[in-house]
């Protein structure tokens, strides 16, 4: 008698051949391997994509002078854009000159000088202490006043915000950088500025799917007082006849 397969097929040959070639035939067996997820990103085996590659021929949106309409309202809307505008600029990944993240959060501000028609946009800088000496003298006299600030004869407000001091030293922020720039160009010019000849616009800076992306900030407690008198300064904030201001709980820009 033959010996019996251990297969339990019986003695045919094509029992153990079909137990192998099931397999074979099965898709689902020998579907191709997923790749593992790495965490590094898009790219071909887990592979970060390659960035964009830097554009030299790049050409920004955003105007660096506008002449003044006559009407200052409308005016105050297209100095809104022109923030907006910087925001995708410096946003591009293309863009030799962009502003890294950190840089441009939580705003980017513009200031116009609407005597020259130039117009100065900044970021924040928490990184690097101010240099007085490197202020414009208005400005600098009010950086002195932060320094003094807890001297009564003082003229800088320390109670304007909540935890006012986490906004860092006055100086520091995009819209008294603008500014500065500003004034000291105006003075190389020739003039004796003042601030009323300038207008400010912040644009918040948060990620492209929040609503609040690119809409208008207000000044600090620190850069309100540091650039008071600068068209737009207190937007969102009250002033009331003594000159003290509060600020708004929500505001739209308007």
């Amino acid at each position: 008698m033959p010996p019996r397969s251990r297969s339990g097929s019986g003695s045919t040959p094509d029992g153990a051949a079909k137990i192998l070639t099931k397999p074979l035939e099965d898709a689902e067996v020998w579907r191709t391997p997923k790749q593992k997820d790495r965490g590094g990103g898009g790219g071909p085996g887990g592979k970060p994509p390659k960035p964009p590659k830097k554009d030299p021929n790049f050409q920004p949106k955003a105007p660096t002078r506008m002449d003044p309409s006559g009407d200052v309202e409308a005016d105050r809307l297209r100095l809104r854009q022109a923030v907006r505008d910087k925001i995708d600029d410096v946003s591009d990944p293309t863009n030799p000159n962009g502003w890294s993240k950190k840089q441009r959060q939580p705003c980017v501000s513009a200031v116009w000088d609407r005597e020259s028609g130039r117009i100065y946009y900044n970021h924040n800088n928490r990184k690097d202490p101010v240099d007085p000496d490197r202020l414009d003298p208005i400005l600098r006299r009010r950086y002195e006043d932060y320094q003094n600030r807890n001297n009564p004869n003082s003229n800088w407000k320390n109670d304007l915000e909540e935890n006012q001091d986490m906004h860092g030293e006055p100086g520091q922020h995009s819209e008294s950088r603008a500014t500065n720039k500003a004034l000291k160009d105006a003075r190389a010019d020739g003039r004796e500025p003042r601030l009323e000849d300038f207008m400010v616009e912040n644009g918040r800076v948060t990620s492209d799917s929040r609503t609040d992306h690119k809409q208008p900030m207000p000044c600090c407690a620190n850069c309100t007082q540091m650039i008071d008198g600068v068209d737009g300064s207190s937007g969102g904030w009250d002033t009331d006849s003594h000159g003290r201001k509060t600020k708004r709980s929500s505001w739209d820009g308007s």
